[in-house]
């Protein structure tokens, strides 16, 4: 599994939950209520040393790098009515290797020196949507933290801004 130390400079893990908890359980979770799910969520929380409640939902921009960069496919995973507005964007310091069919994202090795990953951004309105990404790249990917930059930015706005991606959440020597 990648460590924190071995993320590019500006990246880190996700910290809204405790280290090693993910919100989402593929096995449980698909058969859950809506008010299930939060109750279960703040029991997990709790149990993996969380202090209060189970922090507040705020959209959120994802960086996305495979078949989530086309809106009819991020459309579907988030069982939206319309195609999702993406912008073009992308980050620094990773590489895409291939885990059979599908790309992951790696922090740079030392030798490497092409760092520039190509992609689409979206900002996450839900939990819900969130909880389905995180579903639908399965525990095979984890979120971290980190800038993104834009590459159709309005005159007035700034080209970064600070969102989340999936990485590969093993030995990238496995790819």
């Amino acid at each position: 599994m990648t460590d924190e130390n071995q993320l590019p400079q500006g990246w880190s893990k996700w910290s809204r939950f405790p280290t090693g908890w993910n919100p989402v359980k593929e096995d449980v979770w698909a058969y859950m209520a809506p008010k299930e799910r939060k109750l279960w969520r703040q029991d997990q929380w709790r149990e993996n040393g969380g202090d209060g409640e189970v922090p507040t939902f705020e959209p959120t921009p994802l960086f996305f790098y495979g078949s989530l960069t086309v809106p009819a496919v991020l459309k579907r995973v988030l069982g939206l009515r319309e195609e999702p507005v993406l912008r073009k964007a992308y980050i620094t310091g990773f590489k895409i290797k291939l885990w059979g069919p599908y790309p992951a994202l790696v922090p740079l090795s030392p030798d490497d020196t092409l760092n520039i990953v190509s992609g689409a951004v979206y900002t996450v309105q839900t939990e819900d949507h969130l909880e389905r990404l995180i579903s639908y790249e399965t525990k095979n990917y984890r979120l971290v933290s980190g800038p993104i930059k834009l590459t159709d930015s309005e005159p007035e706005g700034s080209n970064e801004i600070a969102g989340m991606t999936f990485i590969w959440n093993s030995d990238p020597e496995t790819l």
